[in-house]
Order: structure tokens, then sequence, then C-alpha cells
């Protein structure tokens, strides 16, 4: 299934009156398109996430709202061009750190190093 076809499913599914399910498959509809970089259909899953907060209540409504917000965030932190990496690393911050292995030492450092901080060894450029 594609983002498209989740989202039509979720609105089919708040016209059935089934909110649980209808927030599921817009949070699916979402992360399909963050990972398609189709920003059209992540702005139409912030409308539809708008729409579902505005006909639930509970929980429903606030996974509603944190999706409007993942979606806003997304489409904000890019540029309107959406990059999963860079949102995430953005969002994560020093969480997320790309690593590699020295050779030499098996010690983790960063992707980016000519030399490995813990036993020299240098890197071809």
């Amino acid at each position: 299934m594609t983002a498209d076809d989740d989202l039509t499913h979720s609105r089919v599914a708040l016209a059935n009156g089934d909110p649980n399910l209808s927030i599921r498959l817009a949070w699916s509809g979402a992360q399909k398109a963050l990972r398609a970089q189709d920003s059209d259909a992540l702005h139409r899953a912030m409308e539809l996430a708008s729409t579902i907060e505005s006909a639930s209540t509970g929980r429903v409504r606030k996974d509603a709202a944190r999706l409007s917000a993942y979606c806003n965030a997304c489409l904000t932190g890019a540029g309107n061009d959406v990059s999963a990496g860079s949102f995430l690393e953005r969002m994560l911050g020093n969480w997320v750190r790309r690593t590699k292995k020295c050779p030499d030492c098996a010690e983790k450092i960063a992707v980016d190093a000519r030399v490995c901080r813990f036993c020299g060894y240098r890197y071809a450029n």
C-alpha cells in the first residue's frame, strides 16, 4: 500500500465512525510519505490529522494532534523538501550519530573522522 492508499482508507474509517483505525492508518500514510519524500502526501496527512482531531476525543485526539505536529515538523524542518535523515538528526539531536568502526582498534568514531581518536589510525581521503 502507498501513502495515498493509507490516507484514503483512513478517511473511510473516519467516515464509518472508527477514529482509532483512522489515526493508525493516517500515521502509516505519513510515515510512508516521509520515506517516499512525498511532501504532497504529508500535507494531506496533516490535513487529515486536523480533521480527526476535531472529530475525536481523548487519546485519539491527542494522537491526531501529534500527527499534525509531526507532519508540520517534517515539512517545515526540511523547507518543504522532505528529507528523512536530516529531520531525524535534528529531532533527536545528539542521539543520532553516524559512526564507523575503526579497522585497527574496533572503537566507534564519527563517520567524517580522518583519524581514529583512540589509536591514531589514518583513513585515506
